[in-house]
């Protein structure tokens, strides 16, 4: 079983899950120095650097990390996208503030339509974080399917909210981690389904025995990277 819960209720998830593996994800775990990976949980931040990241909506264009992309298409009363700001690693200068209000987010840096919170939220963040999943840290999620499989894991997150509704506070990776390991909403689609069937037949009577087999769609996945992670933790 997969819990999230929020980075400050740690010492709580510790005590109710005490053989539990706790991992964080949230903004403060990504502490690292550069070529030696500390928290390779962390690396599952949407402000991680991980570098050619593909801006939605936007040919020939990429940038350092998911938050980065995501700032860098928010339209204000006061200032439009700003194109730069996708290479930006300064979570402070990420913030944008002192623009007026919030108007949306453009749908690519040149297209003339301008999304809302939630729209943008289907069509640009969670796409792109998906990528990152499978393009630049499938390791750990393959690391974390199989432990979940024989022990419950708790994700640590600064947010828990699970509705992409919800616009008044951001949305969870840690949610988003979670559904994409079991295969949930958002991303339900990860798993195929094949049905086998087999023919029993005993004298005049016949049955047929049908088995539904589970498997992860690997298509354009890249397994190539790897980090030094216990993989029989």
């Amino acid at each position: 079983m997969i819990t999230i819960a929020e980075k400050r209720d740690a010492n709580i998830m510790a005590k109710k899950y005490p053989n539990a593996l706790i991992i964080d994800v949230s903004y403060s775990s990504m502490r690292y120095i550069r070529y030696e990976v500390r928290n390779p949980y962390g690396m599952l931040n949407p402000f991680y650097p991980h570098g050619k990241i593909q801006v939605p909506f936007t040919d020939g264009y990429t940038g350092v990390s998911i938050s980065a992309i995501w700032n860098s298409l928010k339209v204000f009363e006061d200032a439009d996208v700003n194109v730069n700001l996708r290479n930006c690693e300064d979570i402070h200068m990420m913030k944008r503030e002192n623009l007026g209000n919030l108007v949306g987010f453009r749908q690519g840096f040149y297209n003339n339509n301008i999304m809302d919170v939630e729209e943008a939220r289907r069509k640009i963040l969670i796409p792109i974080y998906r990528w990152m999943l499978e393009q630049k840290t499938y390791c750990i999620i393959e690391h974390l399917r199989k432990i979940a499989q024989q022990q419950d894991i708790v994700i640590l997150d600064d947010s828990i909210n699970c509705e992409i509704t919800n616009t008044n506070a951001p949305l969870s990776y840690a949610w988003l981690i979670k559904s994409y390991i079991e295969g949930l909403y958002p991303y339900e689609d990860i798993y195929e389904y094949r049905c086998e069937y087999h023919y029993d037949i005993k004298g005049r009577e016949s049955r047929t025995l049908t088995k539904v087999l589970k498997k992860i769609k690997l298509d354009g996945i890249n397994k190539q990277f790897r980090l030094g992670l216990d993989y029989n933790s």
